[in-house]
């Protein structure tokens, strides 16, 4: 068949079409065991500030749970899906990094949606600030939870494919540890009547050093635990999950 080609913004139309038909069940999975940890806090939670919705897999779990959810998303085409999937939810088009985060009881950001930074920027002042902020938005004790990619010895770069019955998807990831940085090379093709149409994204991703992210969190006045999983949900090769309580306490690290 013909194919036609194009290059959109990051999560156009097409690859947000395949996040929400193939990849949305770490989502699914992980809130779901987020929400159990959620309904068992001694301080009640009430509203929940869902970071980097994509299309609407967490959102939705925690509206089902009875949360009042702010959802955020940079993503057009990502926020499109995520309001028709939990129309309960209050939506707002932003990043983690310039949204006016509202008061709330807890803050998620899975799927390591923090991790996107443009080649050149400070991510480290960037990840501080966002800190800073979730800090100052959380109830006393409230909960920032959120997943990262950090630094290791496994190397991360390899090539990937996936279909379905009308896309299909090819990833590149390559990584420059000097940098710390990932970039996927990420080329969809999605049928369009007797066509597919072909679009290409690059996506930068920041590596960080795990014990300087808690080092951050623990200065911004956060009790910190890390895990390599989210209850049962066993996260990918080299991230980790942060759950970070807003209070001055040291952290503690689980193993």
């Amino acid at each position: 068949m013909p194919i036609e080609s194009s290059s959109p913004a990051p999560y156009e139309s097409d690859l947000a079409y395949i996040q929400d038909r193939h990849f949305s069940q770490f989502a699914k999975q992980s809130t779901a065991q987020i929400v159990g940890s959620l309904k068992q806090s001694p301080v009640p939670v009430v509203t929940v500030t869902d970071i980097g919705c994509g299309a609407g897999a967490s959102t939705r779990a925690l509206i089902e749970a009875g949360f009042q959810v702010i959802a955020v998303e940079p993503s057009a085409a990502l926020l499109k899906v995520a309001r028709a999937k939990a129309p309960g939810a209050n939506f707002v088009q932003a990043t983690a990094y310039d949204v006016e985060l509202p008061p709330c009881d807890a803050v998620l950001a899975l799927g390591e949606p923090l991790t996107y930074h443009a080649p050149g920027s400070d991510a480290v002042s960037a990840l501080r600030g966002f800190f800073r902020t979730a800090h100052s938005a959380l109830s006393p004790k409230g909960l920032l939870t959120f997943d990262l990619i950090v630094s290791g010895r496994e190397c991360l770069a390899l090539k990937t494919w996936s279909t379905g019955d009308d896309w299909a998807l090819l990833v590149q990831v390559t990584e420059d540890h000097e940098s710390s940085r990932l970039t996927r090379e990420i080329t969809t093709f999605r049928r369009r009547g007797a066509t597919y149409r072909r679009r290409q994204e690059r996506h930068s991703i920041r590596v960080f050093h795990e014990r300087e992210i808690t080092a951050m969190l623990e200065a911004c006045g956060f009790d910190v635990e890390v895990d390599s999983r989210y209850g049962s949900v066993e996260l990918l090769p080299r991230r980790r999950a942060f759950f970070a309580t807003r209070g001055p306490c040291r952290s503690r690290a689980r193993t």
